[in-house]
Formats: C-alpha cells, structure tokens, sequence
C-alpha cells in the first residue's frame, strides 16, 4: 500500500503541478491511511523479534516433530518443513474444503480416533484450529492430549484404557 501510495502520488504530482493546492490534498487522502495505521505495519515486526527471541523453543518443537514415532500433521507447514517431515494434513486448504463438504473430514476424523497421527501441531488452543471444521477439531479434543503449548501447541494420542 505504501508503495502504491508513493507511486500515485508521483503521477498526480507530474500531472498536477501548475495546481499547488490539489497535490498537497491528495498526498494528505492517501497519506491519511498510512498515518492512521502506521502502527499496525509495525505489528509483524514485534511478532517476528519474538519469535527470534524463542529459538530454541521453536527448534525443540522442530527436532520434536522430526523424532515423532508416525505420521504427523502441522498447521504451520514451515514447521514440519524444517523437520524433514510431510505433513499429513494441509489445513488451510483441506478446512477449506471439508467445510464445503463436511463427510469429507470423515477420513480423517478416522484416522484422529485411530491415533493413526502420532503428533499434531495447531496454532490454536487446545484443539481449536481455526482452519478445522468443527468435527475434526472434536475429534482432536476427544482423542489427543497437549504435550506441549510453547512456542506452538503439540498434541499426542491420549493413552487408551486398558
């Protein structure tokens, strides 16, 4: 947006010129949102200095996922990325899809009750993904216990009755 701004401005101003009050106007309308919003642009950069600042957590959670006994599922694809790992669920396209066409979900909702994942990891609060459909999220709830909420939620089978 900042560079969209700056370049408008530069055709008004090269097309404007002999009218000084219009330039000024127009560099306040699009300077206005910028000024008004400039803070939040900041947003992201606190977020990532965070982030920086909880390394060896993030690379925990990461050696964490590689060393999981099965298939695993990550909300975050980076991570299991970074952990050589596939992840057994794409959730943004995959919520995306099953909230279309909710008997979608039931494979996986299968394979939930199953344990047949040996870890999942959301960004959510425990088992809330806000990619999910609601019956997979139940799923996860019902089925898999948080072994771990920093940097990002980890959650294993919970052990079954004998």
């Amino acid at each position: 947006m900042m560079l969209g701004t700056a370049l408008l401005f530069q055709w008004l101003v090269t097309r404007l010129v002999r009218m000084p009050a219009i330039p000024g106007t127009a560099a306040l309308v699009f300077a206005l949102p910028i000024l008004l919003l400039g803070r939040s642009a900041f947003t992201a950069q606190a977020d990532l200095e965070l982030d920086l600042a909880r390394r060896a957590a993030w690379q925990q959670t990461i050696d964490r996922i590689a060393a999981a006994p099965g298939p695993v599922a990550c909300e975050m694809l980076s991570l299991c990325y970074w952990a050589g790992r596939p992840s057994e669920i794409e959730f943004f396209n995959f919520g995306q899809y099953a909230g279309l066409h909710p008997d979608f979900a039931d494979t996986v909702i299968a394979r939930i009750e199953a344990d047949e994942l040996s870890l999942v990891a959301e960004e959510g609060n425990l088992g809330t993904s806000r990619r999910l459909p609601a019956a997979l999220n139940a799923a996860i709830q019902r089925r898999y216990t948080p072994a771990q909420t920093e940097p990002t939620m980890l959650f294993v089978p919970k052990p079954r009755a004998k």
